[in-house]
């Protein structure tokens, strides 16, 4: 069986610290909640108010953890789904049993895409035929994003809807892009879902529901499976890191979500946010792409001033300025801005391993010891000269380097 502790810190990246941290390290770490697991020390990414909803729901999980001796994955995905969202055994049950037989379709050559609504009501005694029943005829259609099935609470297929694809709220940021518009279904005071299920022909798949930890009660994403690898989420938490790293909501707000769709359509990209103003012209081996302000390209120019470039509102753009940005994150090379604003645009780091500080040249030749892919050696290069990197791979992964009370560590979810 698995370490319990590692599972924990798998699954949960963004809020407990990754187990690969050495243990004295952890130690010296201060302003966190710390959870024994078997014994094990596993270090939160946030101090929990002990008072709070959320201090609750962590504490049944974690002693749901402690108490079940033979725990796996799927065991830790059914209790987040019920700590976090009230989503019950039963219905967690039928969603891994519909993952298992949509699955099985993939193996075989079908690429099934499916959404389902799972909400409260009771089926009509003319619907009998549930989904499970039904999927060697709905696997063979290919749904669209805004096609959806309503199953009831005793999952049965209710109906056939699509969707409003244009009813996105705005709040829903952290949810992929092209299921946003689920969020307006957790508004309906009348018939609202418990959970909506995404499962994507390419194997992934998507879980949101209505959290109610937080005080927000709102729609969020709950977990995810990428390449087959599952993560659980507390997006509220996750939102919150980001607004304090990058020491402002607004470029929080703005990056997370342009992470979240870039992850979600496989496109790469990475962004740099250089506080400390560590890294100039003699970094980038492109001259071309940095002195955004004067370029002369007209584009660029005109990138500038739409970027507000006064203190701290770096990248702070307007919600329909923002595919701008998320269009120039996928450019080969890098985006770099500081609190002044817009450094450069597609740049390409020059990687040194010499450095006038001494701690900074060591940290720099551990790093570059071996070969690395180009945006991840330049996301380690970034952050050993203090700067923040945001990376998403075309696999679908997010990687966050930042300083984390004192130490650096790397972040990744999706």
């Amino acid at each position: 069986m698995r370490n319990k502790a590692a599972m924990i810190s798998e699954l949960f990246p963004h809020l407990f610290l990754p187990q690969s941290q050495e243990r004295t390290r952890v130690k010296t770490i201060t302003k966190i909640t710390r959870y024994c697991i078997d014994g094990d020390d596993v270090a939160s990414a946030y101090a929990i108010d002990a008072s709070s909803k959320r201090a609750v729901v962590y504490k049944n999980f974690v002693h749901y953890v402690n108490q079940t001796d033979q725990l796996d994955v799927t065991d830790v995905l059914k209790q987040w789904l019920y700590v976090s969202s009230g989503i019950t055994d039963t219905c967690s049950s039928y969603i891994m049993q519909l993952i298992a037989h949509l699955d099985q379709e993939r193996h075989e050559d079908i690429v099934p895409s499916l959404n389902v609504v799972f909400t409260a009501e009771s089926a009509a005694a003319s619907h009998k035929a549930t989904l499970i029943d039904s999927l060697n005829y709905l696997c063979r259609i290919n749904f669209s994003a805004t096609v959806y099935l309503l199953l009831s609470s005793d999952f049965n297929i209710i109906a056939t809807k699509e969707i409003d694809a244009s009813a996105s709220i705005e709040h829903a940021f952290n949810i992929p892009k092209p299921f946003a518009p689920y969020a307006s279904l957790f508004s309906n005071t009348t018939s609202a879902p418990i959970l909506t299920f995404h499962y994507q022909s390419n194997g992934d798949l998507f879980l949101l529901g209505h959290e109610h930890y937080s005080g927000r009660n709102q729609c969020t994403l709950l977990a995810s499976r990428r390449n087959q690898k599952w993560h659980c989420y507390d997006m509220d938490l996750l939102e919150t890191l980001f607004y304090a790293r990058f020491n402002n909501n607004h470029i929080g707000k703005h990056l997370l979500k342009i992470a979240f769709e870039l992850s979600y359509e496989h496109h790469g990209g990475l962004i740099i946010y250089d506080r400390s103003n560590r890294i100039d012209h003699r970094h980038i081996l492109n001259p071309q792409s940095s002195g955004v302000k004067n370029s002369s390209d007209p584009f660029i120019r005109n990138l500038h001033a739409v970027i507000r470039s006064t203190p701290k509102k770096a990248l702070s753009i307007a919600p329909n300025m923002r595919q701008i940005l998320k269009d120039i994150m996928t450019l080969d090379g890098c985006v770099i801005f500081n609190d002044e604003g817009l450094m450069a645009v597609g740049a390409l780091l020059s990687i040194q391993t010499t450095h006038p500080e001494s701690t900074i040249e060591q940290a720099l030749q551990s790093a570059f010891s071996s070969i690395l892919g180009g945006r991840h050696a330049a996301s380690l290069y970034a952050n050993v000269l203090g700067a923040m990197a945001l990376k998403i791979s075309q696999n679908g992964t997010i990687t966050f380097d930042t300083r984390y009370y004192n130490d650096t560590v790397t972040l990744e979810f999706l």
